[in-house]
């Protein structure tokens, strides 16, 4: 099938697909009529990661064309070399943004203009996603797979979130643009029409530069097509079915649709200037190289040792293809592929004498949203439970039936046509295991459970055309049913999401404000504001050039955050007292602990030395977010801790008073002279004083932490590690630590070198007095910490 370019064409073509088209506008306009629920409720970007994009696309508004640059306001002093690596959302943002900007006579970057253009970009594009997913399972297998899967999408909570609000990894966009490109592989395939090829290679290369999930595309074609390739040629040897012609051109199209994905890689490579990933390059050059020669194989003419080039057989061509860019590839990659050969893999076996930075990040992350469940299936019930819904069985059956097919069918019908259900496979299944296996609710899953569940409709459906006869008459019915199910599923989640779209409120509290316009006022240009544990970005956003952040995020610099998470959580030469006795015991296996010193000495030279490590970082303020360190939800401690390598640790103590109903544990005084502490009632209190090592979880007054009850001679004294110090795990002697955000959080009166200079309960900024810390330095006859 093509399309002729001429308006009796399109007009044919329209006719001939009447009713694809109306399910696209349908779906489109479902889809975008309820994400624009919140776009009209709230009047500015929302989200974390999305002010990222926002400020890279406001360097295009302004500048120009400037990538790759070091962004010095990001990560200061160090910088952040500024690859274009997303630069597919940021130009289309900044292009809507200027031709807006021309109708409404905007001049320069208006904030308010460029957050309403931004942010229902966001819900247009998002949008599209749902009718691509549509076109997507049509083509490759039905309607109704197609349908299903679309509607179940369009009502995926998590999919729901993140196409409203976008995304460090512009994830709205990228969904969309991934689900094009898998539309147009197949139709490409099944026409044979380069045309449509050329729009796959296109799209494909835009992918790559908007979205990381383009890798997910390349391995789904390279380890699908291989594999089916694989099957083709042992079966053909086993000589279990006979080759048809039609299903020669449709191996010789798949290899045509591998050739041309490689612009892709060259549009990752010189248009978003980056380094060449090896993610890319070898299951893309393998997959043509292993199709190619098994292809060639398995053909009649054998391996031709033709001199001419131009009598090569289509087979030999594209391997020699595949051989020239792998070899060319490995040339531009250097070095790397040799010392780690199976990097695309995850596999890197050259000796790390540096801590894993990335490791420990990605942990970090992924614990921010654990699957629960001991195996598997456990983590699938938990999914299912939550806003992915039964769904997720469906779509775990759906794996399950096609893995079936691929081994019942191809003996049956004596023949293998399955590329698609193998593609289905690997999707779902796969994405399922990796997903729950790194404890990642990542909003992806939402596709692949969508995809699954309507491909499985879509199986049922095909299985009833296949027994019509049998079931006569009632054929009709029969689908209807199947149809019915679906829809029944799709209005059980859209019920659910559409009334949760009217309780979003994701926008920038009011306290965040408070604090931007507290900088613009009161701090001189140039200050370095050190935050803990996020959104830097807000606070460069809002303030321009004015201010740098020296630790904006998560997915900054791995040396910075480093070594703002040991600023905060660090350890200092105040050392435990440990007797010989104690030490014995350590040494035996037993973790009892010495309690920590906690006077005022003992507590300035902490301070002294969380300051030393900041210094480099040219830190003027330090600012703390009460929700991020321990607010209702758990805050983000525990992140902190684990960076720091703080997991088991000497505890501080602070001092309880019973009660009759329980016990009051004051922490310190606030500046008004109020008394801070926890109150426990009494149950509370007595399983506390129950605890032994290593305590229990404590989420009193919204802090968590670890806590036992120890008295004594001296009274009655809770243990708390988040409040206090810590060791190293391989050092059980080592110095002790003391967490200095927490002692920034209750307000400590014993803090010297810092200056509280903005409070509103929410946000706490203190300024460094740094001719203090100097002038300390100086009368100890140096560095705080020698």
């Amino acid at each position: 099938m093509s399309i002729k370019l001429n308006p009796q064409g399109i007009a044919s073509f329209a006719k001939v697909h009447r009713i694809d088209i109306a399910i696209f506008i349908a779906l489109f306009l479902l889809a975008f009529g309820v994400r624009s629920v919140t776009s009209e409720k709230f009047t500015d970007i929302y989200g974390f990661d999305s002010f990222w994009a926002a400020r890279q696309t406001q360097t295009l508004i302004n500048q120009g064309w400037v990538f790759p640059y070091n962004d010095t306001i990001t990560d200061y002093p160090y910088g952040r070399i500024t690859n274009p690596v997303e630069s597919g959302w940021w130009i289309i943002s900044a292009v809507s943004y200027k031709v807006v900007a021309i109708f409404t006579s905007t001049q320069g970057f208006d904030y308010h203009l460029f957050s309403q253009v931004f942010s229902w970009l966001n819900v247009l594009v998002g949008s599209l996603a749902i009718p691509f997913l549509y076109l997507f399972g049509k083509k490759a297998f039905n309607r109704i797979t197609g349908l299903t899967a679309a509607l179940l999408l369009s009502g995926s909570a998590n999919h729901l979130f993140y196409s409203i609000y976008g995304h460090d990894e512009n994830d709205a966009t990228g969904l969309t643009f991934f689900f094009a490109s898998l539309f147009l592989l197949v139709w490409a395939i099944k026409s044979r029409d380069l045309r449509i090829g050329v729009l796959f290679s296109a799209t494909l290369a835009w992918l790559s530069i908007t979205w990381q999930a383009y890798i997910v595309v390349v391995w789904l074609m390279s380890i699908a097509f291989t594999i089916y390739f694989i099957i083709f040629f042992i079966g053909k040897l086993a000589g279990m079915y006979q080759d048809s012609g039609e299903r020669s051109l449709d191996r010789k199209w798949i290899i045509y649709s591998l050739l041309l994905a490689i612009p892709s890689v060259l549009a990752t490579k010189f248009v978003a200037i980056t380094q060449w990933d090896p993610l890319v390059i070898l299951p893309l050059t393998a997959a043509i190289i292993i199709c190619s020669l098994l292809e060639m194989l398995a053909s009649k003419h054998g391996l031709r040792a033709d001199t001419n080039v131009r009598e090569w057989p289509w087979q030999q061509k594209s391997l020699a293809v595949g051989v020239i860019f792998l070899l060319a590839s490995t040339a531009l990659i250097g070095t790397f592929v040799f010392k780690a050969p199976l990097a695309f893999a995850g596999i890197v076996s050259e000796p790390r004498d540096v801590p894993d930075y990335a490791k420990r990040l990605d942990q970090t992350i992924a614990e921010q949203n654990p699957v629960r469940g001991a195996g598997f299936l456990e983590k699938l019930g938990t999914l299912a439970v939550s806003g992915f819904g039964n769904a997720t069985w469906l779509a775990f059956l759906g794996a399950l039936f096609a893995i079936a097919k691929l081994f019942i069918m191809p003996l049956m019908r004596k023949d293998f046509r399955y590329e698609w259900d193998l593609v289905a496979v690997w999707f779902v299944l796969y994405s399922m295991i990796k997903l729950t296996s790194v404890n990642q609710t990542a909003f992806f899953l939402s596709a692949a459970i969508a995809f699954g569940a309507g491909y499985f409709m879509g199986q049922l459906y095909t299985m009833l055309n296949y027994f019509g006869k049998q079931i006569g008459k009632y054929l009709a019915y029969a689908k209807a049913a199947v149809f019915c199910v679906a829809l029944m599923i799709f209005f059980s989640y859209n019920t659910v999401s559409i009334a949760n779209t009217y309780g979003y409120n994701y926008d920038i509290p009011n306290e965040w404000f408070e604090t931007f316009n507290f900088f613009k006022a009161n701090v001189t240009s140039g200050a370095v504001v050190t935050p803990w544990w996020d959104y830097g970005h807000w606070l460069l956003y809002y303030n321009g050039d004015k201010l740098r952040v020296s630790s904006d995020n998560v997915h900054g610099s791995p040396l910075n955050i480093w070594t703002t998470a040991m600023a905060f959580t660090h350890t200092t030469g105040a050392k435990c007292f440990v007797s010989q006795e104690l030490a014995d015991r350590l040494a035996g296996g037993d973790i009892s602990n010495p309690d920590c010193p906690d006077t005022e000495a003992d507590l300035e030279r902490a301070e002294l030395e969380a300051l030393e490590i900041m210094r480099p970082m040219k830190t003027t303020h330090i600012l703390v977010d009460k929700e991020i360190v321990g607010g209702g939800q758990g805050g983000k401690f525990g992140a902190l801790e684990h960076i720091s390598q703080n997991q088991v640790g000497c505890f501080q103590a602070a001092g309880c008073e019973e009660t009759g109903n329980g016990a009051q544990c004051p922490l310190g005084q606030n500046d008004q002279g109020q008394t801070v502490g926890i109150t426990f009632n009494a149950s509370e209190w007595q399983e506390l004083v129950d605890a032994r090592w290593p305590g229990v979880a404590l989420f009193n007054k919204g802090i968590p932490t670890r806590a036992f009850v120890k008295k004594d001679s001296s009274g009655i004294a809770i243990y708390m590690s988040a409040l206090s110090c810590g060791r190293f795990v391989p050092h059980p002697l080592s110095p002790s630590l003391f967490a200095f955000q927490n002692r920034l959080f209750f307000n400590d009166p014993w803090l010297k070198y810092v200056k509280k200079v903005f409070d509103n309960k929410w946000i706490l900024v203190y300024e460094v007095d740094w001719n203090a810390v100097d002038k300390r330095n100086a009368g100890t006859g140096g560095n705080a910490t020698g």
